[in-house]
C-alpha cells in the first residue's frame, strides 16, 4: 500500500498593517487609516505694531517763586500733551522774555504752577501787549493773606477785579493751581467766549465747574488733551507745560531763534523735551525778521517787574 501524499497547507497571506498616520494640522483620529486631506497652511498672525510711548515731560512749566519776575506751563510723568487741533486765533504781540528762574540759578521746570505765578506772568504779558490799560491796584488788599508790598499784589488784585479769581477771605498766592483754574484765568483775562464743546474728554463732564473755560482754551488752540482722551482738569500743571502753552499763546514758535545758545539755567539740559521752549520764554527778541526769516535775541528786552508789576 502506497502512503498518501503529504498535503502542504496553503500559506495564509500576511496582512500588511495600515500605516499609522502621523499627527498633522488636521488631527486624524487613530481609527482612521488614511487622511488624504492636504494640511491647511498655518496662518501667521499679523504682528501688532509696538506703540512708541510719548516722551515723558518733566513736571512744571510755570515756575516762579516770589523772587522770580515771571512764570511758565505739560505734564508730570504722564504722556506728553498732543498738539492742538486748532491754530491759535490771534497770537499776542509780545517780544519780551516772560520767564526768569530762581535765585539759585534753576528754572524749576517740574515745579507746579502757583496762583500768583500764572497771574503775574499773564498780567505782564497783557500789559506789555497793551491789552491792560488804565488799571490801578487798590490801596487796601482784598485778601487777608495778600500784603500790598508783595511782588504779586497787583497781578492777583487785577485777576480778582475781572472775576478770574473768586472772592474769598484769602487768595493763597503760593498754592498750586489746577489745569481747570488756569484755564479760567487765561480765558477770562483774554476775554475768550467760544465755549462750544468741539473735543470730548472722558474726564471733563459738562457739570465740571471749569467745563466752559477748558473748552475755551481748547477752541483757542492752546491745548487739546492727552493721547488717552483725557485733559485732566483737576491735575496740577508744571512750569514746562505752562511755558509750552504760553509760547503758543504769544506765537513764540521756531522763528524765534535760540539754536546753539547755552542753557540759561543750571537744571535745564539741552536733552530736556521743553529745552528750546523754555529758552524762548526767557529771552526777549527783535521785532523784525532777519534775512533768514528769524527773530533774533534782543538782550535789552528783559522782564521788568518794576515796569509791569505795578
Amino acid at each position: 500500500r502506497k502512503p498518501s501524499p503529504t498535503i502542504k497547507p496553503t500559506p495564509t497571506p500576511t496582512r500588511k498593517p495600515s500605516p499609522t498616520p502621523t499627527s498633522s494640522t488636521f488631527d486624524c483620529k487613530p481609527a482612521i487609516s488614511d487622511c488624504s486631506l492636504t494640511p491647511s497652511p498655518t496662518i501667521k498672525p499679523t504682528p501688532t505694531p509696538t506703540r512708541k510711548p510719548s516722551p515723558t515731560p518733566t513736571s512744571s512749566t510755570f515756575d516762579c517763586k516770589p523772587a522770580i519776575s515771571d512764570c511758565s506751563l505739560t505734564p508730570t510723568p504722564t504722556p506728553k500733551v498732543t498738539s492742538p487741533p486748532f491754530k491759535v486765533e490771534i497770537p499776542l504781540d509780545y517780544t519780551y522774555g516772560y520767564i526768569n528762574g530762581y535765585s539759585n540759578g534753576n528754572v524749576g521746570f517740574d515745579d507746579p504752577l502757583t496762583r500768583e505765578q500764572v497771574s503775574a506772568s499773564l498780567f505782564r504779558i497783557f500789559r506789555q501787549a497793551g491789552t491792560i490799560t488804565g488799571y490801578t491796584k487798590p490801596a487796601v488788599s482784598d485778601f487777608t493773606d495778600l500784603r500790598t508790598d508783595r511782588w504779586s499784589y497787583a497781578p492777583l488784585e487785577y485777576m480778582f477785579s475781572i472775576g478770574a479769581i473768586p472772592k474769598g477771605a484769602t487768595v493763597k498766592p503760593t498754592e498750586p493751581v489746577t489745569r481747570g483754574e488756569m484755564a479760567k484765568i487765561i480765558a477770562i483775562s483774554h476775554k475768550m467766549t467760544n465755549k462750544t464743546s468741539v473735543l470730548k474728554f472722558s474726564d471733563l463732564p459738562s457739570t465740571h465747574k471749569y467745563y466752559d473755560y477748558v473748552n475755551m482754551i481748547v477752541n483757542y488752540g492752546l491745548v487739546s488733551g492727552y493721547p488717552d482722551g483725557t485733559i485732566r482738569p483737576d491735575g496740577l500743571i508744571t512750569r514746562a507745560e505752562y511755558i509750552t502753552m504760553i509760547n503758543k499763546f504769544i506765537g513764540r514758535d521756531d522763528r524765534y531763534y535760540v539754536d546753539g545758545l547755552p542753557s540759561l539755567y543750571k537744571d535745564l539740559l539741552p536733552s530736556h523735551w521743553a529745552f528750546e521752549g523754555i529758552q524762548r520764554s526767557s529771552f526777549g527778541f527783535t521785532t523784525e525778521l532777519d534775512i533768514n526769516g528769524y527773530f533774533q535775541v534782543d538782550p535789552a528786552k528783559k522782564i521788568s517787574k518794576l515796569e509791569f508789576d505795578k
